[in-house]
């Protein structure tokens, strides 16, 4: 709702439907908002008692800088309703744009339905415009960019219109890296935006005053230490995983570099000369859960060129002095090696709300005595629940998120098995995510339907477009192989 009858909401999306889509409309509102769009909605922005015809025409030639026409079935059934005087206003406006300029008039369709014949200009129609649709399998995707489009819009239709909002579940400077995306003229402010947070979350990991490695205390009183050690981290590295997430979304090839020593910088702290064993592997923890926000964020996108440069470009110092792609000192287990009670008791917290996990006590006493049983794969499960949060401004539907979750922890799995292939290259490993239990009664799995989209593209496949696998079809092809073979051993021990 505006915040009085003369808000003008100048400078916004309007969108155009009919009410028996007012449901789907408001998914698409919130997508729009989540982004930092102000959107204009009858709904919402008609006061009573004013001259609707007059303040809908206002909002649509005076202060649209994007018109976003919503079809269906229901429109297509309806020979008469108030978007039909909407769609003329907005087809006489855009026949004043000169043609090539900003996209404004955009057709979305919310199933699949006809786009009605309108004339935009002499011998050329409406459905003519790319259209975006949102339903079926990719509308994940398509909404993304929509999300991408009417971004442009705003921000090249109003050269420097701060597009700053708060975002949900999400900071200011999220917002920012955006803004910054869109302009190539902001390069240097993009860079010294994201390496201040990243230093400042370098420099706090670092400081061994607030993350000693060096407790006394039992069994008991250092898991607990530890379970305390891990939100912390979260708490450090969460604006940093913000911006991987937008970042590793929507940036170019351009940014990859700038991802990439994000995330170096949290993975190359120096060692500490001594400590608990329980604590000092948790300095694992923060580049693993950067590499999964970066990763889970560039799937979403289809931005494999993020993927590959976080994971295998990134460089990484290991123990022993050796550089090594991120991707192969980033094993789900290492930062919780030989402590799958510690693993379990962050899985089983993190899957329920805050107010009802479990007292620690009790729960540490019931997994030790085998009284409670663990999961399958408390790490993955641990990360899926955990990162859902740091997505929420980008990934509204849970399955969605899921989805996209599954499939990269796939390619992680299988990139891991080609690293460990590559001669002289010190590797963990492949792992097993949650991917598996998931899945563990299905015909079709995650990985199968991968492995099946790989054959079916070969080499055209977008990770190998961008140098994933080395851009090897033959590799991708042994690793998926491979991947299949341990997934499915997998399973019949979870049955």
């Amino acid at each position: 709702m505006t915040d009085s009858p003369d808000d003008s909401r100048a400078g916004h999306a309007f969108i155009s439907y009919v009410h028996q889509d007012r449901d789907a409309v408001a998914k698409l509102q919130k997508i729009l908002s989540s982004a930092g769009v102000p959107v204009w909605l009858d709904k919402e922005d008609l006061w009573p008692g004013e001259d609707w015809r007059l303040k809908i025409r206002r909002a649509i030639t005076k202060e649209s800088l994007v018109f976003i026409a919503c079809f269906s079935k229901n429109s297509s059934a309806r020979d008469v309703s108030y978007q039909n005087e909407e769609l003329n206003l907005a087809v006489e406006q855009l026949r004043r744009r000169p043609p090539g300029g900003t996209p404004w008039l955009i057709p979305v369709r919310l199933d699949d339905c006809e786009i009605p014949e309108y004339e935009i200009a002499p011998g050329r129609m409406l459905d003519s415009l790319q259209m975006v649709d949102l339903f079926g399998k990719d509308r994940e995707n398509a909404a993304s960019r929509l999300v991408g489009a009417v971004i442009r819009s705003l921000g090249t239709a109003t050269p420097g219109m701060p597009i700053t909002a708060k975002l949900d579940g999400s900071s200011e400077a999220v917002a920012q890296v955006k803004e910054m995306l869109l302009d190539p003229t902001r390069r240097i402010e993009l860079h010294d935006l994201v390496t201040s947070i990243a230093n400042k979350c370098r420099t706090t990991l670092s400081d061994e005053d607030q993350f000693p490695f060096t407790l006394e205390g039992t069994g008991k009183e250092i898991t607990r230490a530890a379970v305390a050690r891990v939100e912390q981290y979260w708490q450090v590295t969460k604006p940093v995983l913000e911006i991987l997430a937008a970042g590793c979304t929507w940036g170019e090839a351009s940014n990859e570099r700038l991802w990439s020593s994000t995330v170096r910088g949290i993975a190359n702290l120096v060692k500490p000369a001594s400590g608990k064993t329980m604590l000092l592997n948790l300095r694992y923890f923060p580049p693993l859960v950067a590499l999964y926000a970066a990763g889970l964020a560039a799937v979403y996108g289809q931005n494999y060129g993020a993927l590959r440069a976080v994971t295998i470009d990134t460089k990484v110092r290991t123990d022993y002095g050796v550089d090594v792609p991120l991707l192969a000192r980033s094993h789900i287990a290492r930062p919780f090696e030989n402590n799958k009670l510690l693993a379990n008791i962050l899985a089983i917290q993190a899957s329920q709300p805050p107010e009802s996990y479990p007292e620690f006590d009790a729960l540490f006493d019931d997994l030790s005595a085998d009284r409670i049983g663990g999961k399958y794969t408390p790490v993955s499960d641990y990360l899926h629940d955990s990162l859902h949060e740091t997505f929420s401004f980008l990934i509204l539907d849970p399955d969605d998120y899921t989805e996209a979750f599954d499939k990269l922890e796939v390619l992680l799995s299988a990139l891991a098995i080609d690293l460990k292939k590559i001669p002289e290259t010190y590797a963990d490993g492949p792992w097993i995510g949650s991917f598996t239990w998931r899945r563990r009664y299905n015909a079709s799995t995650a990985e199968g339907e991968m492995q099946a989209e790989l054959k079916e593209q070969g080499a055209r496949w977008s990770p190998l477009q961008a140098g994933l696998f080395g851009g090897s079809l033959d590799r991708a092809t042994q690793a998926f192989d491979d991947l299949i073979e341990r997934t499915g051993r997998h399973r019949l021990y979870q049955l």
